[in-house]
């Protein structure tokens, strides 16, 4: 249909026609992406029982990879490490294990993958976590070759799984790749009871680093490849990762006090894994964005004037009741708040009147911030339903974008969004489930830039 042809007048009308159903003038910032999928949503059933897919990325040629569970049981202990990845088009990629879906098994009971990162050669670095016999949660991590295979260069079988030495368990949230090839790996080790979500878990924020061969690099922390870092807080735990020039790192994530309320907290570490004391004196800082109330780190970036960027969810911090509200946070290269974003106290928020809670952030190259997150099922005519927020550089609604800076993707069989890309297009892209119950399946939507 993109051809010249010369024809009657019947027929050019005919095509015409036809041009005019397949690409909608009408088509806006925000609206579904009907070039991927023929809806701008797609879907993977990997495991036949329960899919949810936490993480995404984009591959240089646009090829997107989504991660997270797939279950094919009815219990977290049947899931495996999910992986899919799809053509531009939405179509599944059978240059990836044959039919665009991989799942893979560490030590027999629960794995799910959280997050993804593309090495410049095009292996595919997924990070998470895995319960072991023992009933005790590790960090997970596995590197896929180009064809979708598991990397034998990687640990001999391309899986590696991680423990912290005094804690009882540990999960992973967030994975990045050095410019050297060595593999970022940021999360939590619990001090407490096994497993996350228990009354009375107690964790520190906690990073592995692994040289290209799956090995912990015994330069990184105290010679064994492992840090973890206390806020003196009940819990605290590490969302996001962002590698500056310097080769050092900087880690987003959240403190719980005794009491419960959450606060936002960065960390920036030196390359050999020693906190920085040139950051806020000690490495940390801890902000409270919505005093009383609780909040946590959703995305981690750095401008290119070495100001950090965090995104967040910040309870009840545009009104007393207005819920679960986007957060923007500004910090100066050196940990302290930068005043001149915001209102004087380097913090923004956007409230769109309902839930908005959002799970990831990202910073596109022109300085815009994408939130994903998850309208709450109401009933059965309002199910679950994606969200995409955009916000402008300065942390305002971008009012070019859906409604009023907010895009909603129904799907009558309920649809949440968890994990958050942007293209080169600056076409968000998210993932999320599509489904309920054991009927769930990979989602993945796109939107219109």
């Amino acid at each position: 249909m993109t051809r010249t042809v010369r024809a009657a007048a019947p027929l050019m009308l005919a095509l015409v026609v036809l041009l005019s159903t397949a690409v909608p003038a009408s088509a806006a910032a925000g609206d579904p992406d009907t070039t991927f999928g023929g809806t701008g949503e797609v879907s993977s059933d990997l495991s036949g029982g329960f899919d949810i897919a936490y993480g995404v990325t984009i591959q240089p040629n646009g090829r997107i990879v989504a991660v997270g569970q797939a279950t094919n049981g009815t219990t977290f202990d049947d899931a495996d490490f999910g992986v899919a990845r799809y053509l531009t088009n939405g179509d599944p990629d059978l240059g990836f294990s044959g039919d665009g879906e991989q799942t893979t098994d560490f030590a027999g009971t629960g794995d799910v993958a959280e997050a993804v990162a593309v090495q410049d050669d095009g292996r595919i670095v997924v990070a998470g976590q895995s319960l072991g016999a023992d009933d005790a949660s590790r960090f997970a991590v596995a590197r896929y070759g180009t064809g979708g295979a598991l990397d034998p260069g990687f640990s001999a079988d391309g899986k590696v799984r991680t423990a912290f030495t005094g804690y009882p368990s540990s999960f992973a949230q967030a994975v990045a790749v050095q410019d050297d090839g060595k593999i970022l790996v940021v999360g939590g080790a619990l001090t407490g009871p096994a497993h996350r979500g228990e009354p009375g878990v107690q964790s520190d924020v906690a990073v592995a680093r692994y040289k290209p061969g799956g090995a912990l690099d015994g330069t990184f922390g105290g010679g064994d490849g492992r840090v973890t870092t206390d806020f003196a807080g009940n819990s605290d735990s590490g969302t996001a990762v962002a590698l500056l020039g310097s080769g050092e790192i900087l880690v987003a994530g959240m403190s719980q006090t005794a009491s419960f309320e959450q606060r936002i907290i960065v960390v920036k570490y030196r390359a050999n894994g020693t906190l920085d004391p040139g950051f806020s004196g000690d490495g940390k800082v801890v902000v409270n964005m919505s005093p009383g109330n609780s909040e946590h780190a959703a995305g981690l970036a750095v401008r290119a004037d070495g100001k950090i960027l965090v995104g967040a969810s910040a309870q009840n911090a545009d009104s007393p009741t207005s819920s679960s509200d986007i957060g923007v946070l500004l910090l100066n290269a050196n940990g302290t708040v930068a005043t001149a974003f915001g209102g004087g106290d380097g913090m923004t928020f956007a409230d769109y009147g309902g839930v908005e809670d959002p799970d990831e952030m990202v910073r596109d190259s022109t300085g815009k911030l994408f939130f994903v997150a998850t309208r709450p099922f109401v009933s059965a005519e309002n199910p679950q339903a994606l969200l995409v927020f955009r916000l402008n550089a300065a942390g305002g609604k971008d009012l070019t974008f859906g409604a009023s800076g907010k895009a909603t993707v129904d799907d009558p069989d309920g649809i949440g969004g968890f994990g958050l890309a942007v293209d080169s297009s600056h076409r968000a892209v998210a993932s999320g489930r599509v489904g309920a119950g054991n009927a769930g399946d990979f989602a993945v939507v796109r939107l219109q830039a």
